[in-house]
């Protein structure tokens, strides 16, 4: 019996994850806001976010990934698959997931994974990889992103703090993470 709940369980977080891989895909690829040719706004931190907050920090860094090479599939934007933006990907999954899977998602834990996840993932490291993408000085890419990076950390804080109250409070994650008997 505990084989049958543990497959009934790994296939609800399988059939989770790729919903949440195809809502990656969606935002970032299809419902997207291009600012320069090296930043774009979306909610894919929304799939990121709930991906870590529900399904820990190595499962959301592979459903980041996947999103990110789904997406490079679908619709690229004539770009191609760089490994180094795909890394990325991978490590905002894991922070989300390090500080907000199994701990109460408030609203400052939410913030706080929100502000390091811009920070280091949005501002610097893709400042450095786009850095050597486009050619163009680090300094330029990092301080052109920096006001409305910084801006937007309460304003995806509170989009996904939101949304997981309102998920959270239909209690319809519940089967997912309790046996079922």
């Amino acid at each position: 019996m505990k084989n049958k709940d543990m497959l009934y369980k790994s296939t609800k977080i399988l059939v989770f994850s790729a919903l949440l891989i195809a809502l990656d895909v969606i935002f970032t690829r299809f419902l997207r806001w291009e600012i320069y040719p090296y930043d774009r706004y979306s909610l894919q931190f929304l799939s990121h976010g709930l991906s870590g907050i529900l399904l820990g920090p190595i499962i959301a860094a592979v459903n980041c990934v996947a999103g990110d090479l789904v997406g490079m599939l679908v619709n690229s934007g004539v770009l191609s698959l760089y490994l180094p933006i795909t890394v990325n990907c991978a490590l905002r999954g894991v922070i989300y997931g390090l500080l907000l899977y199994k701990k109460p998602a408030s609203f400052v834990r939410i913030l706080i994974a929100v502000a390091v996840v811009t920070v280091l993932c949005d501002l610097w490291i893709n400042s450095f990889i786009m850095k050597g993408f486009y050619g163009l000085p680090f300094w330029t890419i990092f301080l052109s992103k920096l006001p409305i990076r910084l801006a937007s950390i309460p304003l995806y804080a509170t989009i996904l703090w939101f949304v997981w109250s309102r998920l959270e409070k239909t209690r319809i994650f519940d089967s997912l993470f309790v046996r079922t008997k």
